[in-house]
C-alpha cells in the first residue's frame, strides 16, 4: 500500500504490476484520476489495467471513469467476490 501519488508512482517504477486499484480520492496533493493520467503517458504503464475505486461509483461516474482511461471501477465498500472477479477478468 501507498498513500500518496507520488510514493505510487516511485512503487509502479520498481515493480512491474500486472493490475492496479487506484482510490480516487488518493491525497489532496494527486488525485486518483491525476495518478491514471501519469501512468498511461508512460508507455511502461499504458496497457496495465487500471480500476477506479471509489465509494461514490454510479453508472454515470463509471463511464466517467473509463472515459477518462481506466480499465474499469471497483465500488467501495467491495466483498472478497466482488475484488476475486476483477483480478480474474484482468489478470
Amino acid at each position: 500500500s501507498v498513500f500518496s501519488g507520488p510514493e505510487a508512482l516511485n512503487v509502479i517504477e520498481s515493480i512491474n504490476p500486472t493490475l492496479m486499484l487506484i482510490d480516487i480520492s488518493l491525497t489532496e496533493e494527486m488525485s486518483g484520476i491525476d495518478l491514471m493520467k501519469e501512468l498511461n503517458a508512460n508507455d511502461a504503464f499504458m496497457n496495465i489495467p487500471k480500476i477506479a475505486m471509489s465509494a461514490h461509483i454510479t453508472a454515470e461516474t463509471k463511464d466517467d471513469y473509463i472515459g477518462s482511461g481506466f480499465t474499469d471501477c471497483l465500488k467501495k465498500p467491495y466483498t472478497l467476490d466482488d475484488l476475486t472477479y476483477i483480478i480474474n477478468k484482468y489478470c
